[in-house]
């Protein structure tokens, strides 16, 4: 709360996502993202394994869970991807309604196996698919942040300027998601955590007032 407690630097650098460990719930989107990269990534498959990745659902929280966010990364590009399971990707993508996701394509590494596998995927593909998969995620971030509006949230801040206070909830690591916005900041400084309102998102940020 603003001139309450606060963190020292090394605190609020160590600020990360909400912690999911315990939430029951877990397992089954982990298992879906291992598994659909196994069949590359693996060089033997299970017995009766058939690749498909299982249809659970990914957001079954009980009620009265805490605040919490998924996220990711990917890759794309990986010897042998082929557009169907490009396409399956992107269709995981918009079914699991990740919060934070991210992608790089793939690039050969001095000694890793994978060097020597058959199926390169040409560098404008790979790059194609890499730029097609982050437009999906911002539009899936977007609808995403926009429920958080008129709704409150408890937030760190980072900095503040003449007339605003920058700031992040606890689904944003530090110079890699977005930020909060506070407008007309009540005596805040850096390292206060604050209760906001909602009042405006972005593609990656969100825009707020003090609650």
């Amino acid at each position: 709360m603003a001139g309450g407690a606060s963190l020292s630097q090394t605190g609020r650098n160590s600020v990360r996502s909400a912690n999911v460990s315990r939430v029951p719930w877990r397992n089954s989107i982990g298992t879906r993202i291992r598994s659909r990269c196994a069949a590359r990534a693996v060089a033997g498959r299970p017995a009766g394994w058939s690749g498909k990745p299982k249809k659970t659902s990914p957001r079954t929280p009980s009620s009265g869970a805490c605040a919490w966010a998924l996220r990711s990364t990917f890759i794309v590009g990986f010897p042998g991807e082929t557009e169907a399971e490009f396409e399956e990707l992107i269709a995981f993508l918009d079914e699991a309604q990740l919060d934070r996701a991210g992608c790089f394509a793939y690039s050969p590494v001095h000694g890793a196996a994978a060097n020597a596998l058959p199926g390169t995927v040409p560098e404008e593909v790979k790059e194609a698919r890499r730029a097609r998969f982050m437009q999906a995620q911002e539009r899936i971030s977007a609808q995403r942040l926009r429920r958080k509006i008129g709704k409150t949230l408890t937030v760190l801040v980072d900095e503040v300027r003449d007339d605003e206070a920058v700031a992040r909830s606890n689904a944003d690591a530090p110079e890699i998601d977005g930020q909060v916005f506070i407008a007309r900041p009540r005596n805040l400084k850096p390292g206060d955590f604050a209760t906001v309102r909602v009042t405006r998102a972005g593609t990656h940020d969100l825009w707020a007032v003090p609650a």
